[in-house]
């Protein structure tokens, strides 16, 4: 919601800026990672994933493991932002556009477990389940607090889990 009111003015910031723009609205899950893996195919010297944490992991898995990889742009617009706030990106669309035409970028880790990549945090069991549980609308309404709530009622049915991480080297 929020993009499609900002998008008329980012793509006319990044225009002035000297950049040819294509834009793609997410549908669905599995939407983004297609649309990344097609804008890596199709030769785009850049791929900006804005959303949230969600969007931007598809995002990554769509671009993941191809010979040709363009810089990636996080335009953070979802509740949290872990990874743009770790990463120190703007909140405004202005700053973050003038990133963009100034090509800022770094270098990155990307991490892989079972066929699926992770740039900022990989989670399993009951950490997974919550982001998923969380109501949208409940997000809307109080923020990364709706993490919290359901983090707190999920307590009291977590239990130990074993975990082998077997890395080369």
């Amino acid at each position: 919601e929020e993009m499609r009111r900002l998008l008329p003015d980012v793509l006319e910031r990044l225009d002035q800026g000297g950049i040819e723009t294509s834009c793609h609205a997410t549908t669905g899950e599995g939407d983004a990672t297609r649309e990344a893996a097609l804008a890596v195919e199709r030769g785009y010297d850049i791929i900006i994933a804005a959303g949230g944490d969600g969007t931007l992991n598809e995002v990554v898995n769509g671009m993941a493991g191809k010979s040709h990889l363009p810089p990636l742009g996080v335009f953070p617009l979802g509740t949290t932002n872990d990874f743009a706030r770790a990463m120190g990106i703007p909140r405004r669309w202005e700053d973050y556009c003038d990133l963009v035409i100034e090509n800022k970028t770094r270098p990155i880790d990307i991490g892989k477990v079972n066929g699926r990549h992770f740039i900022n945090i990989a989670g399993g069991g009951k950490l997974t389940e919550l982001t998923y549980e969380v109501p949208s609308r409940l997000k809307t309404l109080i923020g990364q607090l709706a993490y919290y709530m359901k983090g707190i009622e999920k307590m009291a049915s977590l239990s130990p889990t074993k975990l082998i991480i077997d890395a080369e080297g």
